[in-house]
């Protein structure tokens, strides 16, 4: 037995050295291609564009190498996942192309690629944190885009308490009452200024404030707008509306429904002011800017008047016939105007006036034409 090893060693040392070396670089050969069987693989290689590639190439290559034999490659941010399955030799490569998004959170705004598919899971990436009230634009579950805009809006509520004095208003209405005063004003509303207190909220977003709630009002108490009247020649005091068919040509009143024969009656009466708190006349009508007292025997309740004096300075407008004076005892040429402030009426004090009659009254206070 030991000499037929020691047959065999010396057979074998006895070979010449070339012979050795074309064995040794077969031996390297064979153990070559046995690795390169065991590496190599089937590999589907797709992208999230919806690319696909089969190619065989060596599962332990490259991703970059594996990428370029199926036509692709990956840019800034890009990612790749293998998946390897050396039973049934074959492999699949995955390259997630990335998205360059601009983010803006916190005051700071950056442009960064992810390959996320949602902006919520790009902000997780990215490390940024909601709070409770806390969103973003667009909204968590929107899908990444390419040169997407992104914003993370910080929002807060700040609960407080209010005491504070809501000052009132004023308003200048003109008149032509102040015609013997020009230069005088008359307030006959006085202003008050009203008050709230009360718990509120504020929502903050991004340092400042979006909207405020009230919680719960404890006092709260609108201001009063002052009124303040001044002269302007001709201004009317009444805001009676004209009837239709009727218009005022250098401030006569002409009513283009009565023919060319029929003329409108007018007097030429004292005009006096008058105010009173409750709000109905004797006619059962009620009381506000545009009414007046008359005798009723004279002129009708329920007549529609205009009244102006002769040069157009004063001018009370258009008024309805509601009232009776008591001045009817002793002059039936008076006409009392109703002022909606005592001050008005005691600035109207006495003058002469043109009563024009537009259309006369009847019992039940309507007009003539009330039908047509």
């Amino acid at each position: 037995m030991n000499e037929a090893r020691e047959h065999a060693r010396r057979f074998l040392f006895g070979l010449p050295r070339r012979l050795w070396a074309v064995c040794a670089a077969a031996g390297t050969l064979v153990a070559v291609l046995l690795c390169l069987m065991w590496c190599m693989r089937f590999v589907t290689v797709t992208n999230s564009g919806g690319g696909s590639e089969t190619i065989y190439a060596p599962v332990v290559a490259s991703h970059e190498y594996t990428l370029s034999l199926a036509g692709m490659s990956a840019g800034i941010g890009d990612e790749t996942l293998l998946q390897d399955d050396p039973a049934s030799g074959t492999a699949a490569l995955h390259l997630e192309e990335a998205v360059l998004l601009h983010v803006a959170s916190d005051g700071v705004e950056a442009d960064v690629y992810v390959t996320q598919e949602t902006v919520g899971d790009a902000l997780d990436d990215l490390g940024i944190v909601l709070g409770e009230y806390d969103y973003t634009e667009p909204e968590l579950s929107a899908a990444c885009t390419d040169g997407m805009s992104i914003t993370v809006h910080r929002v807060e509520y700040r609960d407080y308490t209010i005491r504070e004095t809501i000052p009132h208003e004023t308003v200048v209405e003109y008149t032509s009452v102040l015609r013997r005063t020009p230069e005088k004003e008359l307030v006959t509303q006085e202003g008050v200024d009203g008050y709230l207190h009360a718990e509120a909220r504020d929502r903050i977003v991004d340092g400042e404030v979006e909207s405020t709630e009230l919680l719960a009002v404890y006092s709260q108490s609108d201001p009063v707008t002052e009124i303040v009247k001044k002269y302007q020649a001709g201004v009317p005091v009444s805001d009676v509306e004209p009837p239709d068919g009727v218009t005022v040509v250098d401030n006569v009143p002409v009513d283009e429904t009565l023919p060319d024969t029929e003329e409108m009656t007018v007097y030429t009466m004292k005009a006096t002011g008058y105010y009173s708190a409750r709000g109905m006349g004797a006619s059962g009508l009620g009381l506000y800017y545009g009414t007046v007292a008359l005798d009723p025997t004279l002129i009708p309740y329920g007549s529609l008047l205009y009244i102006t004096s002769a040069d157009g300075n004063f001018v009370y407008g258009w008024a309805i016939a509601t009232d009776t004076g008591a001045f009817v005892q002793t002059n039936r040429m008076q006409v009392d105007l109703f002022y909606e402030s005592y001050v008005e009426s005691a600035a109207n004090a006495a003058g002469e006036v043109l009563v024009y009659v537009v259309r006369e009254g009847e019992g039940d206070w309507s007009y003539r034409d009330a039908e047509t």
